[in-house]
C-alpha cells in the first residue's frame, strides 16, 4: 500500500555529526548543530498531526524529495553548496522522525529514492509504502 504523501514545509537540516561532553553519569552526546533539533520536532510535530494509518509494523519503501533554497550567487540548474548539507544526512534526519510514528524502528526500510532540489517551496516530501 503506497500512502499519501506529506509535505513539511521548512528549511531541510542534516543530521550531523555528534559532539561527546562528560556528566556526572558518564559520556553522553548531542548534536552538533541546534538547528537539526528544530527541523526534527517540527518534521516530528507534522507527522503526529497529518500521519492518520498508525505504525507500520513491516517492511517500508520511504521515498524523499527535498526542496533546498538555491543559493542567491549560483546560476547553476543543479547548484551544490557545503551549507545544504549531505543527502544522506538529511535522510538520516528524517528516517529517525519516522520512528514511532510511522514505523517502530528505520531498520524496517528496506527499500528508499532520496532526491534534493533548489526549489520552491522549500521543506520535504515523504512518500511510505508498504512492501508485500
Amino acid at each position: 500500500m503506497r500512502y499519501p504523501t506529506i509535505f513539511v514545509g521548512g528549511f531541510p537540516k542534516t543530521k550531523g555529526s555528534w559532539i561527546p561532553f562528560m556528566t556526572k553519569h558518564g559520556i553522553k552526546l548531542r548534536p552538533a548543530s541546534n538547528k537539526m533539533t528544530a527541523w526534527a520536532n517540527e518534521v516530528k510535530q507534522t507527522l503526529h498531526d497529518k500521519w492518520k494509518w498508525g505504525i507500520i509494523e513491516g517492511a517500508v519503501s520511504v521515498e524523499l524529495s527535498f526542496s533546498l533554497p538555491k543559493p542567491k550567487t549560483v546560476a547553476r540548474v543543479f547548484p551544490t553548496s557545503k551549507y545544504d548539507g549531505d543527502l544522506d544526512k538529511l535522510v538520516r534526519c528524517i528516517y529517525d522522525c519516522l520512528t514511532w510514528i510511522v514505523i517502530k524502528d528505520d531498520s524496517q526500510i528496506i527499500d528508499g529514492a532520496e532526491h534534493k532540489r533548489y526549489e520552491l517551496p522549500c521543506g520535504v516530501y515523504i512518500t511510505v509504502s508498504e512492501v508485500m
